[in-house]
């Protein structure tokens, strides 16, 4: 026409615009692969593509954007996963690396004490069973004065022991999960011992608890349980140093877990609020 332009919008916005047009190209639409020279094909995902004769104008493509934008929702950021253990084995014997770690990052454990898995109650699938003597599974997964989330699912009927190590440490067990006469808990030692619980009991059933540890200017540690955040405390542990153990506590103040665990995760970053009640309707 008189005054030809082409225009350019993204995501519903106007962001360039030139005063001219293309000349006639005949031929065909191609999608995914180039027509000049120049230009090499496309990589990656497209969807809802469309050809219109007709000139949109800025309100009716910011319409469009708004109809579709529900259908491509915003990737979530992974989560840093440190380790996995999903205790989906039929059985252990002790040897070393059998308690597989399926975050990809290779880090097996071994069982120690005569734990071993067993058809866990209510959920099908197995789940590891600790007696609460001298039962643990073993990790190399080293703990530092970083960021850190420990997940994990557990079932006892014990509401009388103090502090049950579910995830322990070493060195002094500065960082860890209790479960303290039936009530789980994020056991923090700064000096001090600063741990807090939930009000309530969680026993008799399958429960998700997560111990959320964050570092820095302003410290906090909060407890999750069953996707919902329980308390919060604005302090962190002191560096822990060692290596995680499941069931067995790194403080001598504390006792081996009696009962089921499964699906115990150790995450290398602060998760937040969103990410942990996602990971409790997820189940186990």
């Amino acid at each position: 026409g008189a005054n030809p332009s082409t225009k350019l919008y993204v995501d519903g916005v106007l962001k360039k615009t030139v005063p001219y047009a293309s000349v006639s190209a005949g031929g065909y639409w191609h999608i995914g692969k180039a027509g000049s020279g120049s230009a090499t094909p496309y990589q990656g995902l497209a969807d809802e593509v469309a050809v219109r004769h007709e000139t949109l104008t800025a309100e009716a493509v910011a319409n469009l954007y708004a109809a579709q934008k529900s259908l491509f929702p915003a990737p979530s950021s992974p989560s840093i996963l440190a380790a996995l253990w999903k205790f989906n084995e039929p059985a252990w014997t002790g040897a070393k690396g059998e308690v597989k770690d399926s975050s990809g990052k290779a880090s097996h454990a071994t069982a120690f004490g005569g734990v071993t898995t067993a058809a866990s109650p209510d959920i099908s699938g197995a789940a590891g069973f600790f007696d609460g003597v001298n039962d643990y599974v073993g990790t190399a997964v080293a703990y530092g004065g970083t960021d850190t989330s420990l997940s994990a699912w557990y079932m006892t009927t014990n509401t009388l022991t103090n502090r049950l190590a579910l995830l322990g440490g070493t060195n002094g067990g500065r960082f860890e999960v209790y479960v303290h006469q039936g009530r789980p808990g994020c056991r923090i030692w700064n000096g001090g011992e600063r741990s807090i619980y939930a009000d309530d009991i969680f026993a008799g059933d399958w429960h998700h608890v997560v111990c959320v540890q964050v570092y820095g200017a302003n410290p906090s540690t909060k407890l999750y349980v069953d996707g919902v955040l329980k308390k919060s405390a604005p302090y962190s542990s002191l560096p822990a140093g060692g290596w995680w153990s499941i069931g067995r506590p790194g403080s001598s103040i504390a006792k081996h877990f009696i009962g089921y665990i499964d699906e115990v995760a150790v995450y290398s970053e602060a998760l937040s609020e969103a990410k942990v009640a996602e990971l409790f309707a997820e189940g186990r």
